[in-house]
């Protein structure tokens, strides 16, 4: 049997698949420039640093990203278990007609 869980996670998955060919679509071209102009920048500053600053921020940045993550997925699976629970309220109405 499936569960809400494995339906879900199902979801995800496809809906991630099949977005991942267009991730530019999330961003405006000006947007990706200055994002990678930014990025470039950063990594210029990083290699400035001694060692142990140097690793303080790559593991700042990795937990900030992981806590973001997580909370980015938080919301989308709740949105997506609502988005099943009414697609079942509306299934078992119209079962009722």
């Amino acid at each position: 049997m499936t569960t809400d869980r494995d339906t879900i996670d199902a979801i995800i998955y496809d809906r991630m698949f099949y977005h991942s060919e267009n991730r530019e679509e999330c961003m405006k071209t000006d947007e990706i420039e200055e994002f990678d102009e930014c990025e470039k920048a950063f990594f210029c500053i990083i290699e400035t640093l001694d060692v142990s600053d140097k690793h303080m921020m790559e593991s700042f940045l990795d937990s900030l990203s992981s806590k973001y993550s997580r909370i980015n997925e938080f919301y989308f699976r709740k949105g997506l278990e609502d988005g099943v629970k009414l697609e079942r309220l509306i299934q078992s109405w119209k079962g009722k007609k």
